[in-house]
């Protein structure tokens, strides 16, 4: 083949038999791709992901599997999040999360979000203490009726 030839060819319909998409799409793609490479993300697919959730009163640690990491447009430019999607009985839960979060609610280790756990849970029971004279176990008597009543309602 000749470099005259060359010219002559229809690139984008070379690029759409072999990648299956038109350019225009594949170019979105790989814009997309160079935006979730500019940022450092702390995770990545298949990391689990260890939250701590604050329900009423009550701390949880919940795990979540980083399904994907993407780029989304908030409006006031790109957020990079990190999404986990789990079927739960039949439904579908979706979670994202933001870069923000992570070493706040959301850890890649359970050592991390045990520690976290733990301390939150002392100053929880040292500010209690400091309010009144309520003894732990009392504290968490009152906790678990409140849990208990507020389960009834929803």
């Amino acid at each position: 083949m000749s470099k005259a030839s060359l010219w002559n060819v229809d690139w984008d319909k070379v690029i759409e038999e072999r990648f299956g998409v038109d350019v225009e799409t594949l170019s979105r793609y790989a814009e997309e791709h160079r935006k979730i490479s500019d940022f450092d993300f702390p995770c990545k697919p298949g990391d689990t992901l260890y939250v701590l959730r604050e329900i009423y009163i009550e701390q949880r640690i919940l795990e979540y599997t980083c399904s994907c990491v993407c780029v989304v447009d908030s409006g006031n430019g790109p957020i990079p999040v990190a999404v986990s999607c789990k079927d739960l009985n039949g439904y579908i839960e979706c979670v994202a999360f933001t870069k923000q979060q992570f070493g706040k609610s959301v850890f890649c280790t359970r050592g991390e979000v045990e520690s976290v756990f733990k301390e939150r849970k002392a100053h929880f029971e040292s500010q209690m203490k400091e309010f009144g004279t309520l003894d732990v176990e009392e504290l968490e008597r009152r906790r678990k009726e409140v849990n208990e009543f507020l389960r009834g309602r929803i």
